[in-house]
């Protein structure tokens, strides 16, 4: 246990303090909800974009291909 464990856990044996730290549970549980949504968020966000070249898809492949070898006649003509 930390310190701030064994103090709060001493506090709220007072009567006054626990009803006072129960009444803030509700604005507790929505700032961590918050906090929660906007991790996941930031997850989302950074997850890596799906890269043709990299994965297995045949015909994405071939259209790739399609569209260098196109860009390429293009440079050299």
């Amino acid at each position: 246990m930390t310190y701030f464990d064994d103090y709060l856990a001493k506090k709220l044996q007072d009567p006054e303090f626990k009803a006072e730290y129960d009444a803030l549970e509700p604005e507790f549980n929505a700032v961590i909800a918050q906090y929660a949504a906007e991790a996941a968020a930031r997850k989302r966000r950074s997850l890596p974009r799906l890269n043709p070249r990299r994965h297995n898809n045949t015909h994405l492949n071939i259209h790739i291909q399609q569209q260098e070898r196109l860009r390429n006649d293009r440079i050299q003509n």
